[in-house]
């Protein structure tokens, strides 16, 4: 099952941030931060953990 956190990008830990930029890289995208949005604003950050895992992520974004 896959426990579900939906975070402000001030309340990210170093080790969720750090575990979201591996994620990103793992995935070939091009850019990790296409926007330049990821820590401005009233952004959310939707993380998908599976046995400590991360496994999905998403930007919710206030554009």
């Amino acid at each position: 099952m896959i426990e579900w956190q939906d975070l402000h990008h001030s309340e990210l830990s170093v080790s969720q941030l750090y575990a979201f930029a591996v994620f990103v890289v793992e995935q070939n995208c091009p850019y990790q931060d296409i926007d330049g949005d990821d820590l401005t604003g009233d952004n959310r950050h939707i993380l998908g953990w599976k046995n400590d895992e991360l496994v999905s992520v998403c930007e919710d974004s206030e554009k």
